[in-house]
């Protein structure tokens, strides 16, 4: 039985596509794959990035179930995508002189931030947020059946594209306007898994499951970051 590239369909005769370089061995996404993405393959070379963020803008849903399908020698892995992103908005941050470590609007976030200064682990809750969207996105979207660690996997890549996005829109703000970051991610977030989970034809209920999906997302973030803040109150009464 010939065996074909997962990307170019060249028929395989070694341990690597002769046509586009990509290896025979499929790897299913899973946990550890992610961890290794994120611990081992960030010290190699970004290879696609580029290509990567143009295909992410002009057509996600393509890069997504190539990717899930096999199709990865030329794109950047999600957790590689994510990493570059936080790695920029903090150069860019840096470079401008500014931070977006001002007070939220939000009840219980600044209560985290008061008990837990959790704002200054930002990019560590970009992650946690990942990871919660990806809860909510698999009770939204049942599609092909994906599992928690593929959600968390496509969700790796919308964070990642909305924050590139959110970080053009403050480059181009000078970071003057900084309450437009609340209104610009939803957005992103919410167009991106339109765009990714959307049948042939966009449909009304395509745009309020976007929305759910969102609001469910962020609903178990404040959730967990609320039950945060009331033990680490717990553990202080009793010390």
């Amino acid at each position: 039985m010939q065996v074909k590239c997962r990307n170019c369909g060249t028929v395989l005769k070694d341990k690597y596509c002769p046509h586009c370089g990509q290896s025979v061995e499929f790897k299913e996404i899973t946990w550890a794959y992610c961890i290794d993405e994120l611990i081992l393959n960030n010290l190699k070379q970004h290879k696609g990035l580029l290509f990567t963020i143009k295909r992410l803008i002009s057509n996600p849903k393509r890069v997504i179930f190539d990717y899930l399908e096999g199709k990865r020698v030329v794109y950047t892995g999600a957790m590689q995508f994510l990493l570059f992103v936080i790695v920029f908005r903090s150069l860019i941050g840096l470079l401008l002189g500014k931070t977006e470590s001002e007070p939220s609007k939000n009840m219980i976030i600044n209560i985290a931030r008061t008990k837990l200064n959790l704002i200054e682990y930002r990019k560590a809750l970009i992650i946690l947020f990942t990871l919660f969207s990806s809860l909510g996105s698999s009770l939204v979207y049942r599609i092909r059946k994906l599992s928690i660690a593929k959600h968390f996997y496509v969700n790796s890549y919308i964070i990642g594209i909305s924050l590139l996005l959110l970080s053009l829109v403050n480059i181009v703000t000078l970071y003057k306007y900084q309450s437009i970051s609340i209104y610009c991610f939803p957005l992103f977030v919410v167009s991106f898994y339109i765009r990714i989970f959307k049948g042939d034809n966009l449909r009304i209920m395509d745009i309020l499951k976007g929305l759910w999906c969102f609001i469910i997302s962020m609903a178990i973030v404040l959730a967990v970051l609320l039950l945060i803040t009331l033990g680490f109150t717990y553990f202080l009464k009793l010390y």
